[in-house]
């Protein structure tokens, strides 16, 4: 670098420095981008773009992984950004932005999963040698859930969070529902002889996560 410690040693003496906190420290710092006229977008396009080595290392530090840490901002430098810029109520007007900067990575991922579960030989039916057990085994919904999970993390998160996401409709659905559990609890104590299918029908008037609502359909 054109600009080491002892350049900076020679334009300010040691008493003149000393004492200053962390953050008047950054306000230096940042005062000279100032002073330069540099805006951060330039800034940051130089530190992640310059084959200087001291700069280098410093932003491959930057952007490694340590695992040892608690917390993904700590483990991951780009996290903490991402994190401090969906920040809605400093940023409200970036949220958009940043949505749509996620797309071309869910692209990625959903295809990474695709390729995973179409050449995994979990889920390849060999006809020649499946027998009877074997296709039961696969078929078993707990098989299938756990095999896709596993292949496809992503694309598993996204679509069990579409299914199960607490929209309106559903949190209306869910209050019918507990008012009229209640009043066929009250039911069952008054009269133990209902109908025996009463008790399969409240078990899917108690996941009405799982019931879409199509603009056309109707109430179940």
């Amino acid at each position: 670098m054109n600009y080491d410690n002892k350049y900076w040693q020679s334009k300010f003496s040691t008493d003149e420095l000393k004492g200053l906190s962390l953050d008047a420290e950054f306000q230096l710092v940042f005062s000279l981008t100032v002073f330069f006229s540099v805006s951060i977008r330039q800034l940051f396009q130089w530190l992640f773009t310059t084959d200087i080595p001291r700069v280098t290392r410093a932003v491959s530090h930057f952007m490694g992984y340590f695992a040892t840490q608690h917390t993904l901002e700590d483990q991951f430098g780009p996290a903490m950004l991402f994190a401090l810029w969906r920040d809605a109520n400093r940023y409200p007007k970036a949220q958009k932005y940043l949505r749509q900067m996620t797309i071309p990575c869910a692209h990625e991922l959903i295809l990474e999963d695709s390729d995973q579960v179409i050449t995994s030989p979990l889920l390849q039916i060999r006809p020649k040698t499946l027998t009877i057990q074997q296709l039961r085994d696969i078929l078993r919904p707990t098989k299938l859930i756990e095999i896709i999970k596993k292949l496809a993390p992503f694309t598993w998160e996204l679509l069990h969070t579409f299914s199960a996401a607490p929209n309106a409709w559903r949190k209306r659905r869910k209050a019918d529902v507990d008012d009229k559990m209640e009043a066929e609890e009250e039911d069952w104590i008054d009269d133990p002889n209902d109908d025996a299918d009463l008790e399969l029908s409240c078990f899917f008037l108690r996941a009405p996560q799982c019931l879409r609502k199509p603009s056309t359909s109707k109430e179940y």
